[in-house]
């Protein structure tokens, strides 16, 4: 697949989802330079996220910092540009904050980073 070399602020991608998410989209709505190279934070949208606890299916996650190379092995096809929504700064300032902005990407697929937070928030992460 021919990728943009530029990934930009505002663009939605479709990307290797689990099974039953193939609707799922990304959205790119940060790129933050550090010593490790290029963060980029993304929200992601269209998801079937099962919660045990009975508050219901959650359906998107606002903010996940994921490094370039697992964002790029995860991207399939570009959707175009979208805007960036206060549920994604919401969710990135409040990264930011307890982190001190020094926060660690993910290094795993969005798709793995999904289920890390289906697991999380049905308590069975590790």
């Amino acid at each position: 697949m021919d990728r943009p070399l530029n990934l930009q602020v505002g663009q939605e991608w479709s990307y290797l989802t689990r099974p039953h998410e193939h609707r799922s989209t990304l959205i790119i709505g940060r790129i933050d330079e550090s010593s490790i190279g290029s963060v980029f934070h993304i929200s992601v949208r269209g998801l079937r996220l099962a919660d045990s606890r009975g508050l219901g299916e959650g359906t998107k996650i606002d903010h996940v910092p994921i490094s370039e190379q697992a964002l790029r092995d995860s991207l399939v096809a570009f959707q175009g540009f979208v805007e960036i929504t206060g549920e994604f700064e919401d969710g990135y300032l409040e990264w930011f904050a307890s982190t001190n902005g020094r926060g660690q990407p993910f290094p795993i697929s969005v798709a793995e980073v999904v289920a890390v937070a289906e697991s999380v928030v049905n308590g069975s992460a590790a």
